[in-house]
C-alpha cells in the first residue's frame, strides 16, 4: 500500500500502544515527540543523513498517531505546515518542546489541555521537520520520510504493535529501510 498524508496516521495507530486514558497516551506522544527530536539534532549535528531519515520519520511517527487520538486532520496539518514554510527559522526546531511542555502540565498540573496550542505546535514541528531536511537541501521529502517510516515498522511489528516485538528489535533488518545515507 503507497502510503499518502491521508492514510499515513492509520498505519502508524496500528503500531502505536495503547494506553489507560488519552491524556496517557498524548503524554506518550509528547515524550516520543521530545525524544526524537533530541536525536534528530545530534543527527543533524552529525551530519549523518541515514539517521536524520529514520528520526524525522520517528517525530512523525507520533504526530500522526496524536493526530488519530486527538482527531486533527494530518493532511490538513501538512499542508497548514507548508503554508507556513516561509515564516519559518531554525528556532522552529523548539516548537515540539512547546507541545510536550503544555502535555505535561496537562498531564502532571492539571491544566486544560490546549487543543488549539497544541494542534499549532504540532503544525510547527511537522514544519520543522521539512525545515530543517528538505529545506536544508536534503533529497528526499516528507513523503520519503513516512515511508521508511511505514516500512521500518511493518519490519519491526508486521500490522500490529506488540510490547516484545518493541522490546526485542532487529536493528540489522530495520537499518535496511532507511535507504542510503
Amino acid at each position: 500500500m503507497e502510503v499518502n498524508f491521508k492514510n499515513y496516521p492509520s498505519l502508524a495507530m496500528k503500531t502505536a500502544n495503547r494506553l489507560k486514558s488519552d491524556l496517557e497516551d498524548s503524554t506518550h506522544m509528547a515524550l516520543g515527540i521530545m525524544g526524537e527530536l533530541g536525536e534528530l539534532f545530534k543527527a543533524i549535528d552529525n551530519e549523518d543523513l541515514k539517521n536524520i531519515r529514520e528520526e524525522s520519520g520517528d517525530v512523525m511517527w507520533f504526530i500522526g498517531v496524536e493526530s488519530i487520538l486527538r482527531g486533527f486532520d494530518f493532511q490538513e496539518m501538512v499542508d497548514e505546515a507548508y503554508t507556513r514554510l516561509g515564516s519559518y527559522d531554525e528556532s522552529i526546531k523548539y516548537r515540539g518542546f512547546d507541545y510536550g511542555d503544555m502535555v505535561k502540565k496537562s498531564f502532571a498540573y492539571g491544566r486544560e489541555y490546549n487543543t488549539d496550542y497544541c494542534k499549532n505546535a504540532l503544525i510547527d514541528t511537522i514544519g520543522s521537520i521539512i525545515y530543517l531536511t528538505y529545506w536544508r537541501g536534503e533529497t528526499f521529502t516528507l513523503l520519503d520520510l513516512l515511508n521508511i517510516n511505514i516500512n521500518k515498522l511493518r519490519t519491526r511489528f508486521g500490522e500490529k504493535f506488540t510490547s516484545e516485538k518493541a522490546l526485542n528489535r532487529d536493528l540489522v533488518e530495520e537499518e535496511k529501510t532507511f535507504g542510503e545515507g
